[in-house]
């Protein structure tokens, strides 16, 4: 897909029929995107956790994230989950992916200001999220959006494997006003 058919791209709400859609994109990115920065073992290890269909349906179901699929010419491109965050006026941003062949096209800055339109919608101020250390491209992206590191974290999740991350945050106004300009 080129940035011509961006006009084509619908975000929709992903519901329960959508957990194998949301498997297979993660699947298909995190193989592609990831070994440099994590190891294939630690992939297969966060997929079958973070990405098992029970752990998408409890998201969904009970713990109130809302995972909205990005789709041009009926085809799954990306994804995003967001919901309710740690402290009281924050929002999560948990996932925002999109397929490599499609990155670059805008895709993940309306896949963000769609949660960020959730957020204010739902009387949140700040947005946070968590990247990886050493991904460069997303830790760029979101310092481009306006996003800034509140802290470092080191959080085991068993396994043997550790997520190394900056916890980011940003004001929705802020994003929303200046994501225009981006």
């Amino acid at each position: 897909m080129n940035q011509k058919n961006l006009h084509d791209v619908v975000l929709r709400r992903a519901g329960e029929g959508d957990v194998g859609a949301v498997i297979e994109l993660a699947r298909r990115i995190w193989t592609v995107h990831y070994p440099s920065i994590i190891g294939l073992t630690q992939i297969e290890y966060m997929l079958a956790r973070m990405y098992a269909p029970a752990a998408i349906l409890e998201d969904i179901t009970r713990r109130g994230v809302c995972y909205e699929l990005a789709e041009a010419g009926g085809d799954a491109v990306g994804f995003s989950a967001f919901g309710s965050g740690p402290a009281p006026g924050e929002m999560k941003l948990h996932k925002l992916y999109i397929l490599p062949e499609n990155q670059g096209a805008g895709l993940g800055r309306k896949l963000l200001l769609n949660a960020a339109d959730w957020g204010a919608a739902n009387a949140f101020q700040t947005i946070i999220l968590a990247v990886n250390k050493k991904n460069q491209q997303a830790f760029t992206a979101y310092c481009r959006y306006g996003f800034s590191i509140r802290e470092e974290v080191v959080v085991d999740i068993g396994g043997g494997f550790v997520m190394d991350d900056y916890i980011m945050t940003c004001p929705i106004s802020s994003l929303l006003l200046t994501s225009s300009i981006v």
